[in-house]
């Protein structure tokens, strides 16, 4: 506590640190002029006396500097006090002499001028030396010298009587407030020290519990994948109707298992304030098609009739975040659904009364929801009522999930409801109105055919997604090699020149980090070189970061869709794939060139040749742009303003399907969090050499298509 007193008392005397002098320099300037004008021998005492007080000012100044620049100073010891109090005393002494000099014991003026700088004085030091009571006495019994030394000059005079009383009260007085300032000071220290130790209690606790749905994240992800994977590759082969619905229910089973896991992360990122609304360009009709697509087999079940209705007036394509807008739809059809046994559900769309905002309803002939359980509906954890969880199940994390997205992007959500005569749930959201849809997803299947020949070392602990993976890459006439933990991984790329190596990042023995990082500290170039890919169910960016730290050069999370794990594979492939026979190999820049030409290609057949020039030459312009700010902050180690940039550039490079810039952007966007340049420098500089060629490639396909 006293290290937090002497820093408050210190604080609070840098604040007022011109103060001392230029009181002296008023005061010694007051004297010269009332009392007429002074020799020329007064002026070099007043001006050498304010000097040298001057100097032991800024040496106590900088005394305090240095104390408060080191976090572990020792303010409990008697140095750093002892010292402060020399200091003092050797810019005070001379600073005193300056105000009591020139003095004459028959000048009233001295008299005013004299105990109205010490009562000043002391209000001063009451107010900024209270924190720390022992210097606090200290500054008081310069300024009480000082007055004494006028009154013994003084002392045949018949007011020092009365002006010796009123000094002791005065002092009396500022010693009683200084001493109610002091104990103030500490209760807030105090309070301050609690509520510190509280919030890194709480700080502690929100880690443990981030490290926990990490944990448990990769736990129910990696089941999930194996199962998800395994009903994908059922579907491909020939079943009866019966099959087909028996797998059906797996699979929606399982997707809603998923769902309910994501709603857990996604709390998750709300409350660590770091969710993120990003603006994408999309088709809302189709992002309602789909919903319904989804839940048609859920309402066809119960009989309930599923309609939706968009109005002509909104946009064929709107900018907003797609991801959410669809997370909320789905949610708010899915309770629809659940809460009615008999008669429709509806969706509408149309544009609200302001004509800026979309709103969305769902409206449904089911139970209704009574006026008092409405005020409750978008907590987290909570249902109408505890007969609702019994009956129809639910977490009650799903509206109030819905609530924080709308608000976060400026909207709002509501419910208009009878007991037993339904619900109208409704949403707004803004957005704008846009002519493209260049940041819809296309899977592109067709382009996604790896080399043949190619060999890869997949290292995975559960049993069931080495067989899924392994099925996706036989299919692709690849060599596998299966192995179980990261230790048998780097035994197996002494052996044998792999291509590319998949590495779980959660394994017994030797988990995917340490492995990767003992693979990269490897004598072999060769075996150094191999790109390797990380394999995991964890989604937040803390963990991201740190297999990325550890040498991989691009990450496919569990559950993956089988398109989204080939083309990283493809992307990735290392540099010397090139120099293999054309017909058996192809290079990383070459799959990245052609996932870059479709998407191209994609804009300008849906949009025609103006708005696929404008809009791909409006991008590069703000991808050179974002690339400038990115060398800006990197030279100036400006680690906010480079990962904001980076950020950006993820979200811009997208857009026009370069596909190695993004992967980058995103590289170096995790890796300036650490804030260490060993860290950001490598993706840094891979970002200028992918950057650049994607730039120029996509510069010469205008060319040639002008």
């Amino acid at each position: 506590m006293k290290k937090d007193l002497f820093h408050i008392y210190i604080r609070n005397h840098l604040s007022v640190f011109y103060l001392p002098i230029l009181i002296a320099g008023i005061v010694l300037w007051l004297r010269f002029y009332l009392q007429g004008y002074p020799s020329e021998q007064e002026i070099k005492i007043g001006v050498t006396l304010l000097s040298v007080s001057a100097i032991f000012l800024f040496l106590e100044r900088r005394f305090f500097k240095k104390i408060l620049a080191v976090k572990d100073s020792d303010a409990d010891s008697a140095l750093p006090i002892v010292k402060t109090v020399f200091l003092k005393a050797f810019y005070m002494v001379p600073w005193l002499m300056v105000v009591f000099w020139p003095y004459q014991t028959d000048y009233m003026l001295d008299h005013i001028l004299g105990f109205i700088f010490v009562f000043g004085a002391v209000g001063l030091y009451v107010a900024i030396s209270s924190p720390y009571f022992v210097l606090f006495l200290t500054d008081v019994l310069f300024q009480v010298a000082a007055a004494s030394v006028i009154l013994f000059l003084n002392q045949d005079s018949i007011e020092t009587n009365y002006i010796f009383s009123a000094l002791v009260l005065f002092t009396l007085y500022a010693l009683f407030i200084g001493r109610r300032l002091n104990k103030t000071s500490q209760e807030l220290v105090d309070t301050n020290f609690k509520l510190v130790e509280a919030a890194s209690e709480a700080k502690n606790a929100n880690m443990a519990k981030s490290d926990f749905l990490s944990m448990i994240s990769h736990e129910i992800r990696t089941p999930m994948h194996g199962i998800l994977s395994t009903v994908e590759h059922l579907a491909e082969t020939d079943l009866s109707d019966q099959q087909k619905e028996s797998l059906s229910v797996v699979s929606r089973c399982s997707e809603t298992l998923l769902n309910m896991l994501n709603n857990i992360l996604d709390i998750s990122k709300i409350e660590a304030k770091k969710t993120e609304i990003e603006y994408v360009v999309f088709s809302l009709r189709t992002v309602i098609e789909d919903a319904v697509n989804i839940v048609k087999h859920s309402a066809a079940e119960k009989g309930l009739e599923l309609k939706f209705d968009i109005d002509e007036a909104v946009p064929d394509y709107i900018k907003s975040d797609q991801v959410k807008i669809q997370q909320i739809l789905l949610n708010l059809l899915s309770n629809a659904i659940k809460f009615t046994e008999k008669g429709s559900v509806t969706i509408s769309a149309f544009l609200a009364e302001d004509k800026k905002n979309i709103r969305v309803e769902v409206v449904d002939t089911g139970v209704g929801i009574s006026l008092e359980n409405q005020k409750k509906l978008f907590t987290r954890f909570t249902q109408a009522d505890a007969s609702v969880t019994r009956h129809y199940g639910g977490t009650g994390l799903g509206l109030s999930i819905a609530k924080n997205f709308l608000h976060l992007m400026g909207g709002d959500i509501g419910i208009e409801s009878q007991e037993g005569k339904g619900s109208n749930f409704w949403f707004e959201f803004p957005c704008k109105e846009s002519i493209s849809h260049a940041s819809v997803d296309r899977h592109g299947n067709d382009i996604i055919n790896l080399p043949g020949n190619l060999f890869v070392l997949v290292a995975d602990d559960n049993e069931i997604n080495q067989r899924s993976v392994e099925r996706i890459l036989l299919y692709q006439e690849c060599h596998v090699t299966m192995v179980h933990n990261g230790k048998e991984a780097l035994e197996k790329v002494g052996l044998h020149p792999y291509d590319i190596i998949l590495m779980d990042m959660n394994m017994p023995i030797m988990d995917g980090i340490e492995a990767t990082r003992a693979l990269k500290n490897m004598a072999d170039p060769k075996v150094k070189s191999i790109p390797v890919i990380g394999l995991t169910a964890a989604t937040d960016d803390e963990s991201i970061r740190k297999f990325y730290n550890s040498g991989i050069v691009d990450h496919i999370t569990k559950p993956f869709k089988k398109y989204e794990f080939l083309k990283t594979i493809a992307i990735n492939l290392s540099a010397e794939e090139a120099d293999k026979p054309a017909e058996k190999k192809e290079s990383k820049k070459q799959y990245s060139s052609k996932i870059m030409l479709v998407k191209l290609e994609e804009i300008r057949e849906d949009f025609g040749d103006d708005f696929f020039f404008s809009f791909v030459e409006d991008s590069l312009k703000e991808i050179e742009r974002l690339i400038e700010e990115i060398n800006h902050a990197y030279k100036e180690s400006n680690y906010e303003s480079l990962y904001q940039s980076a950020h950006d550039l993820c979200a811009v490079s997208g857009n026009i399907g370069m596909e190695g810039t993004q992967r980058l952007a995103k590289r170096l966007e995790l890796a300036s969090l650490d804030k260490k340049i060993e860290e950001v420098t490598p993706p840094y500089r891979e970002l200028g050499e992918i950057s650049a060629e994607e730039i120029e490639s996509v510069k010469i396909r205008l060319k040639s298509d002008s």
